[in-house]
């Protein structure tokens, strides 16, 4: 992500070995996006490993870019993870509220992005941009 000064956040590009971000927790449905598999070697099997046992039905894509601040990461060839879990009627709207959250999904969905964190940051050396 860039600051308001067009420069990313803690440090220089080459500082960064990967990016995770997981967007919205709702609805209640237990479908979520994995995005940016193709940003690094072997990426969509780590993911896929992570999340045996979760419960969720996961779609993985590839291209790494999207309406959220991972994008700049992948422009800056740094491999990226992002969990998406979808938009819903009150998608970034005032009526978006607590309640609405699938607190259980939310669970699941960030103990998937802990295991893909574990994994990688348990691999001998630095994820490899995929392109």
């Amino acid at each position: 992500m860039r600051g308001s000064g067009g420069e990313p956040h803690l440090g220089g590009w080459s500082d960064q070995a990967w990016r995770t971000a997981l967007a919205a927790a709702g609805p209640r449905r237990a479908r979520a996006l994995v995005d940016g598999t193709a940003t690094a070697a072997n990426w969509q099997d780590i993911a896929k490993k992570a999340s045996g046992g979760l419960g969720l039905d996961i779609t993985y894509g590839g291209e790494g870019y999207g309406a959220s601040d991972h994008s700049s990461f992948t422009a800056a060839r740094v491999p990226v993870a992002f969990l998406f879990t979808g938009t819903h009627d009150d998608y970034h709207k005032p009526s978006d509220e607590v309640a609405k959250i699938d607190f259980d999904k939310l669970a699941r969905v960030t103990e998937l992005m802990l295991r893909v964190g574990l994994a990688v940051a348990d691999r001998p050396a630095r994820p490899l941009p995929g392109r």
